[in-house]
């Protein structure tokens, strides 16, 4: 059954996948020498195929671009934008943990426009008052 994870077995589907394999080396590099130093071999494995396993993999349509922002404003910084398509071959489980996160993040979005709307309310209000108390004293 292809696209649940009973199915699959990573470490074989990984093993030999040059773009994994490197996926996992650009993870571990991001470790401080302390850590690694730290870690057992047996340690240092689990993280390359946990690294391989979460390693983005290939998509039918994968269109990406690069846009300069020009100005005094921007200060030569460049936005992007990524267009991906395909199969979908998430399990249960990952789609699960993708819909708890989201709802999470959501949640978290929420909490931040509705105290983004507090202060812009007030504001407003503070500026009618004022503008209501300058045009009376006036």
């Amino acid at each position: 059954m292809r696209g649940t994870e009973s199915s699959r077995n990573p470490t074989e589907a990984t093993a030999a996948d040059p773009a994994k394999e490197l996926w996992a080396d650009l993870f571990l590099e991001r470790l401080s020498a302390e850590a690694k130093a730290g870690l057992t071999p047996a340690q240092l494995d689990e993280i390359r195929r946990v690294a391989r396993e979460v390693a983005p993999g290939p998509h039918r349509l994968d269109w990406r671009f690069s846009l300069p922002l020009f100005g005094p404003l921007f200060g030569g910084r460049r936005i992007y934008g990524v267009f991906l398509a395909g199969a979908d071959r998430r399990g249960p489980s990952r789609r699960q943990q993708e819909r708890v996160m989201r709802r999470r993040l959501r949640a978290g979005a929420q909490k931040a426009n509705a105290q983004m709307l507090a202060v812009g309310v007030s504001l407003t209000l503070l500026f009618a008052m004022v503008l209501v108390g300058a045009l009376h004293a006036g």
